[in-house]
């Protein structure tokens, strides 16, 4: 055999065995840096508000989970070394002290402090209280020299009578079940009858010590002895436990939990745990670091959590008892647990980043193997496929290859991950974007498929899987890729590839996919998690952020019995349970952050997860019992100023003391903090994480203020309700607003009305010149169309005269005189008769007929017309436009013309309201508007119809139709010009009946 090999079969054999309980518990441990008064601790005590009390050798804590409030004789306690505390019925706290008797604690003040009757100073060691069916209350008492009293409770003194002890029986401790005071002795147990101390005979129990008792609900008890813990029932042994492997030395304390586990404290020895569901004990004492230390009181509080006090190591309180470590204590080599595999219920694998550990009861072994290789093993997955045992990881050597170990194979891939197909395929995933397919485990590559079609090696498969129906779920780094069989045949693979782009999750990191027990596949990756559910494979449901949290850097997906989703997030822990979601982290009892793996093992109904700071398992049996309550929360005080109120009942502050703090408190012990308070302030709502809030310069007002409280994984707290009125200053009083405001109002009114008089008068005289202006604009305008008609008429005159047609120009002038005199006559008026107007351009139509040598035709219609002898219009607005139409449209045709004047009634619709208004349409089929417009003329056509529009623009009011001239080409059907039409709107006062 050479070295080589030889190293290499030693080293395979080869295994650490360290004697040890194989878990640690979460836990805090409280000293004097934490502000526990002292280390050493008597006595643990949780009142009826939720507040644990620690009596100590130097003072007496109180405790709300965040804060330790101490009291010592500088606040009126007898003395600093406090032994016990009690609370009676009405709340109030009985404290005993070591060497000077009893105070009482009422409403979080030392108020009262009295001695023994007769003055005696009677050391107290023990204190415990009790009801009478009288309805007395009553104090227990014991002390040195085993002095045992009952003490009874009458207003603010005390009744003595003492409990009479055979004599030399030498009391080791006292226990009380309602009236039944048991005495726990060397010489056995004792029960006081009558105030005198009888022994208990118990049927089958040996005659032994009796250091201890806990008395179950049921009257049982169970008695700590030497070695022995012994279940009592109705006088009859019906248990013994056999503790003697873990010491001989007397229990100190017994302590049964809700669970049903016992909780044992040996002397000097330790603490321990007797699981209920296996039956095994648990040395805790040697996980906390005092397995040499007594541990002296024992409870558990509102939440579960288990509170341990000690002389000299302070206080550790046991939380989250479903959850236990493994990590270095235990023997892990690497504390970054990547993979998990459990093969029973007290032996599992664990892949960590340089190899596997093997855990079983009493031992950790480290399986490793010779390399030549500066790097260790790096354990990506470890699974189990028909019994064998299969682990992917960063191996030195041969990509495939089988160790044995203790009659164990271990089938070794190196490669990221792996699968084997139900009907024998060896599936491996590879970082160039493929999987490598064998017949056999060692065996040569039978087929290598390609994922993704990109180019490139840089893809790495990260995890494959198959599901119930053969598929193949692919997980890369560029996504999900799912592979369906197409044929049955091994001689020949083919698979059609599936992928999911519209999917966010999925179409990036994939880092662990798991199918639960309904065939729905779960997916963990980069941006959060996915599940593609059985009834609807072609839609996968993606949570990148559920419940605010956010679900991205996912590692691992797991689903338990009860279908709840299990989450590693290098935030922490998720568990998604239906409409619910659970977040644990360090700050909840977990060692680490950083989750990388997380595995739900059916047989053992438990979840297993790898940290970065070892691995974590939860007994999901017991983490059903637990409830996410929100905690008990109260309003402490508030204050204004430098005034603080206790009583909350009509709380009223004057308009100086508007700076509003309010100071609350929770009692809550399962986390190092994570409770956030939500207040609503007349519905401004904030959440904060302080046990106080200040509200800075409130206005004066009526304030009903609202507060919740949760933890990190329950729901919000029924509301504690606040109110509270802040007066306001006299200037700002309702009395004072009114009469400012009716003076106010007062001087304005006299103000305005003298304003609106001037202005009145101001505006009359306005109106008044302005329409006198408007009527001499008028007029002037209608003076320029005039002169303008007359010039254009004696055009027309000399046109005949140079053509040698005296006979027609003398006519002319003769039907032009007449023109003349209806102009002269209507000259200086702003309307005439619709009727003048239409014999006027009649009579103007006439005139250029006999011009032009009869070049056009023309037709004057008047239509809806009722009273057209009535009816008046502006003066001199219609003949500029038929000469338009004469001069630049129809002569310039060179074509017979036609012209065409209509008068006509129309309903029109401006803004709201409907209206009548005549309309005047000019009709001709000359050139067209915008082609006479390119001529030369064009500027003389612009100036008549501006002249019209501003007449026009003076008589209309606001109201009326904003353009009442209207232009536009007549066009063919070849959307050519052939004509123009004007449109003239007149509506009122644009005219009026006569």
């Amino acid at each position: 055999m050479t070295l080589k090999s030889f190293v290499f079969v030693f080293c395979v054999s080869f295994f650490i065995t360290i004697y040890l309980l194989p878990q640690s518990p979460s836990f805090l441990h409280y000293n004097t840096t934490h502000g526990l008064a002292s280390t050493s601790v008597y006595k643990i005590f949780q009142d009826r508000d939720g507040f644990i009390w620690f009596c100590t050798t130097n003072g007496l804590n109180k405790f709300d989970g965040k804060t330790f409030e101490t009291f010592t004789i500088t606040d009126g306690l007898n003395s600093n070394s406090i032994t016990d505390i009690v609370q009676a019925k009405n709340g109030d706290l009985y404290v005993a002290n070591h060497e000077r008797g009893i105070n009482v604690i009422k409403n979080g003040k030392i108020e009262n402090r009295f001695l023994l009757p007769g003055g005696k100073q009677y050391t107290i060691n023990f204190l415990d209280y009790y009801i009478t069916p009288d309805n007395e209350s009553v104090l227990v008492a014991s002390g040195r020299w085993s002095v045992l009293q009952r003490l009874f409770l009458q207003n603010d003194s005390i009744v003595e009578k003492n409990i009479n002890n055979p004599k030399g029986l030498e009391l080791m401790n006292v226990s009380v079940s309602g009236e039944d005071i048991f005495m726990l002795t060397r010489k056995g147990l004792y029960q006081s009858v009558n105030d005198s101390s009888i022994k208990v005979h118990i049927k089958d129990l040996p005659e032994s010590p009796v250091f201890s008792a806990f008395i179950n609900p049921d009257k049982s008890i169970y008695l700590g002895s030497n070695g022995k813990i012994y279940l009592i029932k109705n006088e009859s042994l019906i248990r013994t436990i056999d503790i003697s492997k873990f010491g001989t030395e007397g229990v100190s304390k017994i302590f049964v939990d809700k669970s049903g586990n016992i909780w044992f404290a040996l002397i000097y020895n330790g603490i321990f745990c007797l699981e209920k569901k296996s039956g095994k004990i648990f040395n805790y004492g040697e996980k906390l670091g005092i397995d040499n230390i007594d541990v002296n009181s024992i409870i558990e509080d509102n939440e579960g959590n288990i509170w341990l006090s000690t002389y000299g190591k302070g206080v550790f309180c046991i939380r989250n008892l479903y959850l236990n470590t493994y990590a270095e204590k235990e023997g892990l080599k690497n504390l970054s647990v990547n993979a998990v595999l459990p093969l029973s219920d007290d032996k599992m694998l664990i892949g960590t980043f340089n190899g596997v550990n093997l855990i079983e009861p009493g031992s950790v072994s480290f399986i490793s193997e010779p390399t030549d290789s500066l790097f260790s093993d790096y354990i990506y997955d470890i699974k189990m496929f028909d019994g064998e045992i299969y682990i992917t990881g960063s191996f030195a050597g041969k990509k495939h290859h089988i160790n044995e170990f203790r009659n164990q194979k271990f089938f070794k891939i190196s490669h990221q991950s792996f699968c084997k197909t139900k009907n024998e395929l060896f599936i491996s995933g590879l970082s160039g974007n493929s999987i490598a397919i064998r017949k056999s485990f060692t065996g040569e590559l039978f087929y290598e498929l390609k994922i993704f079609d990109i180019e490139g090696n840089s893809n790495r498969v990260n995890d494959v899987i198959e599901d119930r129906q053969n598929n193949l779920w692919v997980s890369t780094n560029f996504g999900l890729c799912k592979l369906v069989p197409v044929n049955d045949s091994n001689d020949s693979l083919v698979w059609k590839k599936f992928f999911f782009p519209e999917s966010s999750v999925l179409n990036s990191k994939i880092n662990s996919s798991s199918e639960d027990a309904n065939g729905n596949i779960y997916f963990a990756g980069e941006k959060g998690i996915s599940i593609i559910f059985k009834n609807n494979p072609e839609k996968p449901v993606d949570y990148s952020v559920l419940s605010d949290y956010d679900l991205s850097s996912s590692k691992s997906i797991a689903v338990d019995s009860k279908n709840r989703v299990w989450i590693a997030n290098l935030k922490g822990l998720f568990v998604i349970d239906g409409n619910k979601l659970l977040f644990f982290n360090s700050t909840t009892g977990l060692p680490a952050n950083e989750i990388f793996k997380v595995h739900f093992d059916d047989k053992q109904n438990k979840i297993f997860a790898g940290t970065a700071n070892g691995l974590i398992t939860i007994d999901l049996d017991l983490f059903d019992k637990v409830e996410y309550a929100p905690p008990i929360f109260k309003i402490l005080s508030v204050s204004a100023g430098d005034k603080i109120i206790s009583d909350f009942t009509n709380l009223q502050f004057s308009h100086d003391n508007k700076n509003i703090k309010i100071d609350f408190g929770c009692n809550y012990f399962g986390s190092d903090g994570n409770l956030y308070y939500k207040y609503d302030l007349n519905g401004s709502q904030e959440i904060i994480s302080g046990n106080s809030v200040n509200f800075a310069s409130l206005s004066p007002g009526d304030y009903n203020f609202s507060l919740q409280v949760k933890t990190q994984n329950s729901n919000w707290s029924e509301p504690v309700l606040l109110s509270f009125k802040i007066h306001p200053p006299f200037y700002e009083t309702l009395w004072f607003r009114v009469l400012a405001t009716f003076f106010f109002f007062l001087v304005a009114s006299i103000f305005v009305m003298e304003r609106i008089r001037t202005n009145r008068k101001k505006f009359t005289h306005e109106i008044e010149l302005n329409e006198r202006i408007n009527q001499l604009k008028h007029q002037a305008l209608s003076a320029m169309m005039n002169p303008h008609f007359v010039f254009n008429a004696l055009n027309s005159v000399q046109y005949l005269i140079n053509m040698d047609k005296n006979e027609e120009a003398n006519v002319y002038v003769s039907m032009m005189a007449k023109l003349m005199r209806k102009n002269l006559d209507t000259a200086d008026k702003a309307f005439i008769l619709l009727d003048d107007e239409i014999n006027r351009l009649k009579l103007y139509l006439e005139l250029e007929k006999l011009r032009f040598q009869e070049k056009f035709s023309y037709k004057i219609t008047t239509e809806n017309i009722p009273s057209s002898e009535k009816l008046m219009i502006p003066n001199m607005i219609i003949q500029p436009f038929v000469e338009n139409s004469l001069w630049h449209g129809i002569m310039n045709s060179g074509k017979p013309g036609k012209l065409e004047i209509i008068f006509n009634f129309e309903e029109i619709t401006t803004g709201k309201r409907k209206e009548n208004v005549l309309t005047i349409r000019i009709l001709d089929n000359g050139i067209g508007f915008m082609h006479n417009k390119e001529k030369k003329d064009s500027e003389h056509i612009s100036k008549g119809i501006k002249i019209i529009e501003e007449r026009l623009d003076l008589l209309k009011d606001r109201n009326s139709p904003s353009k009442p001239v209207q232009i536009k080409e007549i066009l063919n059907t070849g959307n050519l010009p052939e004509g123009t039409e004007v449109k003239i709107v007149l509506s009122p006062p644009l005219y009026y009946l006569a």
